[in-house]
């Protein structure tokens, strides 16, 4: 019971934390003095989402490291691939504002693919073993990034070589995350984490308010 209380003390400060964190980004944003300050953190965000993150999944086990290291990893290079050849998700190029880039592909990117597919595949555990759920599960990680899209844009994260983002973007995002989710549920990688759910949450927020105010 005093375990259970001190992880729920914590869950809740952790909340706290990332409304404030993610709130201080929008305004950050948003203040033209401060902008490209808060663009030159992103990979800060990214790294200290990620620690939280996964300080709150449960059952860990070699098996699961190795998938979520198998995750972050295919993202980075099918990212690789994406920008060398445009074949995948169609002609962009990576900005300054996620990191060192390798390849022209900020190595951070990967760690970006692992959080989206996580979240959402925590995001409804009771539904979690159904059949039908990667499907879904792709499903909203394209509205994701349908959202995302301008705001990533405008704070040069990437850059489309065209002026509208190619279907094909979409169509390859929704694949992709569902060859994903489909290896969390072959490899049963634990689905307990009570704080994902609040970081997608909190990003999704995150990006519709910058979309529509910046």
């Amino acid at each position: 019971m005093i375990l259970d209380m001190k992880k729920d003390k914590w869950i809740l400060i952790t909340r706290i934390f990332l409304v404030i964190f993610y709130g201080v980004g929008v305004a950050g944003f948003l203040i033209p003095a401060t902008h490209d300050l808060f663009q030159r953190l992103v990979p800060l965000n990214l790294i200290i989402s990620t620690v939280l993150l996964f300080l709150f999944h449960q059952n860990w086990s070699l098996r699961q490291v190795a998938v979520f290291s198998a995750l972050a990893f295919s993202g980075y290079f099918i990212e690789v691939i994406g920008v060398q050849t445009g074949i995948i998700f169609g002609d962009y190029a990576y900005g300054k504002a996620l990191g060192l880039k390798i390849f022209g592909t900020p190595l951070l990117i990967g760690l970006n693919w692992l959080i989206l597919i996580y979240c959402i595949y925590v995001l409804f555990p009771k539904i979690n073993q159904k059949w039908y759920y990667p499907f879904s599960g792709a499903a909203m990680l394209v509205l994701y990034d349908v959202i995302m899209e301008p705001v990533a844009i405008s704070t040069d994260m990437w850059t489309w070589e065209r002026e509208n983002i190619p279907v094909q973007n979409y169509i390859a995002w929704y694949l992709i995350a569902l060859l994903m989710l489909i290896t969390l549920k072959i490899f049963r990688v634990s689905y307990q984490n009570r704080l994902a759910p609040w970081l997608l949450i909190i990003q999704f927020v995150f990006f519709i308010l910058l979309r529509f105010l910046l």
